[in-house]
């Protein structure tokens, strides 16, 4: 798979990571919610990137995690070995991928 994909496959990765990790942010723990609106809603479920696609990363599932929208708005760019510690350790480990 190419590292530019369609988007609406991400999309249906959001569901697949959603139920992955039990409707929970993998950064803060905290339950998600789908939600469509236009207003602010810190805990809708949002797709995040580990490695962002300008630094090389992909959009494959195990660089994908899904994220309350709070934490994918606050969160910088991680750099690589911030990566390397994220995918490391055991309490962030994604089931099933």
């Amino acid at each position: 798979m190419s590292r530019h994909n369609n988007p609406g496959s991400l999309k249906t990765r959001r569901g697949k990571l959603f139920r992955l990790q039990n409707g929970k942010c993998f950064w803060c723990n905290e339950e998600m919610h789908f939600s469509e609106g236009q207003h602010y809603q810190p805990r809708r479920v949002t797709i995040d990137h580990i490695l962002p696609v300008s630094q090389g990363g992909t959009h494959e599932l195990d660089n994908l995690v899904a994220a309350c929208l709070e934490c994918n708005s606050k969160r910088n760019s991680l750099d690589s070995n911030r990566v390397k510690q994220v995918q490391g350790t055991p309490s962030q480990s994604k089931p099933g991928l």
